[in-house]
């Protein structure tokens, strides 16, 4: 229910910032912005600042009492009156709980903003945020290709917290064995803590086909005949088929202009020929994210300031805040749903994977109509985070191919100690990488030709750029910096 009053309120805004026509906010969200134990933190688009105790919203405006404090100056004034919403540049809603708060409206504020900004024209939103060259969410996995390591996947992306905590599976399509063992490497470039639990190679015997793919189990499938769709159309019956058809780099792009009438969902409905009798089939995308959940993330997690230590207890351990980074999980997913004669029905979610490389995922369909021809399916997200590739469907009659699991040789940390039995298992025991940081592993590996897929289980935390990283061997308390600036602004 709180997450429904935040989307309403994120909606109103987006509507008062976008025409002039009034805005109708619920008694329910009235309430909340009037009670005492709520106070509401405004930075307009000329940096001035407004702190108010008492407020509502109404004909496009906020109106209350409180505090207001030009840019530039330290003084704080008194101030009762009326703020238009097409001036503010940021608005959060803080509860008691301050890093609940900032989760839960400014997050859901970022989301808004950075739309609407995308459908002013921007291909991208314009926020402040952090990422090295090349850069992304989650560890890096490379792979040794007799010369190199090359990037090949990003691992654990959602897994924000313990309780979150998963096991991602990947291919390497670039690594190879060399005198019987394959190297890999696990590495974190991004201003976050990794907590990896266990790292498993495995290896898939080649078939006649060189192409397979993951489903969202990780299991393997050849992949053998693809299929691309007849049809493809936005929510306004604008055609994408052109974009999707094929993997080819022309994408269908999250903020596409011809999807405006939907402000914070992406919808796209496909149409595919089935063989007569066929019952199931392989939906494979091919696919990469946007950085824009990433970019909310980090902007939240900044404001967090020297609550940043209770921010990681609560993503851990706090069953509220769990259920919102779960919600968030569940808002950022693509879900696929099935026309089963005049009913859409969902039939299965792709979660994000990775915005430095692109990807494919497969979803098994099974269980559908025999005499059907066509299969009708129905992608809806969240604006702003799928780019997609291709959409195709393999209706070969396979089975998933048989995994064998190499024995690991050695776990080599950067700081030089071998780790190898805090990852070969699942248990409480993790090998924990702080920015810049990296795992380098060893396999045994055949020599014959074989795929291979790894599978990272384990979760991260956000690491806030206020923060100073500790110095090796100091202890790790109190680690917050007030932060003095609303960096994502």
């Amino acid at each position: 229910m709180r997450y429904c009053l935040i989307l309403l309120i994120s909606f109103a805004l987006i509507s008062c910032l976008k025409s002039t026509f009034k805005v109708h906010v619920s008694d329910e969200i009235l309430k909340i912005e009037t009670n005492a134990k709520h106070k509401i933190h405004i930075v307009n688009r000329d940096k001035s600042e407004y702190w108010l105790i008492q407020a509502m919203c109404e004909d496009s405006l906020i109106t209350g009492k409180g505090n207001v404090r030009e840019y530039g100056k330290l003084r704080w004034q008194t101030f009762s009156g009326s703020i238009p919403l097409d001036s503010i540049d940021a608005i959060l809603v803080y509860e008691p709980d301050f890093v609940k708060s900032v989760v839960m409206w400014g997050g859901t504020f970022l989301i808004a903003r950075s739309i609407l900004r995308a459908s002013q024209g921007q291909s991208q939103p314009e926020l402040e945020f952090y990422r090295p060259s090349g850069g992304s969410s989650c560890p890096f996995i490379y792979a040794w290709d007799g010369e190199r390591y090359r990037l090949q996947a990003e691992a654990i992306g959602t897994a924000l917290g313990q309780a979150l905590e998963f096991q991602s599976g990947h291919l390497l399509n670039a690594l190879i064995s060399e005198n019987g063992q394959v190297k890999v490497k696990l590495s974190n470039e991004r201003n976050e803590i990794h907590y990896l639990n266990r790292v498993k190679l495995l290896t898939i015997e080649k078939d006649d086909t060189d192409s397979i793919c993951l489903d969202l189990d990780n299991r393997a499938w050849p992949v053998h005949d693809l299929l691309a769709p007849t049809k493809a159309t936005d929510i306004n019956v604008n055609s994408c088929l052109e974009q999707i058809l094929a993997h080819d780099d022309v994408y269908r792009y999250a903020y596409d202009n011809t999807t405006l009438n939907t402000i914070l969902e992406d919808s796209v409905f496909l149409s595919f020929d089935k063989p007569a009798g066929t019952l199931s089939g392989r939906l494979i995308i091919h696919a990469i994210n946007t950085n824009f959940s990433e970019t909310v993330f980090q902007n939240i997690f900044s404001m967090t300031g020297d609550q940043y230590l209770s921010f990681v207890q609560a993503v851990d351990h706090d069953p509220e805040m769990i259920t919102l980074l779960r919600d968030w999980k569940e808002t950022c997913a693509l879900k696929v749903s099935y026309k089963n004669g005049v009913q859409w029905n969902e039939i299965g979610r792709f979660y994000p994977e990775a915005n430095a490389i692109p990807f494919n995922r497969a979803m098994v369909l099974d269980q559908l109509l025999a005499e059907e021809q066509e299969v009708q399916l129905l992608f809806t997200s969240l604006k702003g985070v799928w780019d997609l590739d291709a959409v195709q469907m393999d209706w070969s009659e396979v089975t998933p191919i048989p995994f064998n699991e190499p024995n690991l040789q050695n776990a080599m940390h950067t700081d030089e100690r071998m780790v190898n039995d805090l990852i070969s298992k699942t248990d409480n025991k993790y090998v924990v990488l702080l920015p810049g940081e990296a795992l380098e592993c060893v396999f045994e590996a055949p020599a014959e030709n074989c795929h291979f897929a790894i599978l990272v289980e384990g979760y991260l935390h956000e690491w806030p750029l206020e923060i100073k990283l500790p110095t090796p061997g100091a202890p790790q308390v109190a680690l917050g910096e007030k932060v003095e600036n609303l960096k994502w602004l």
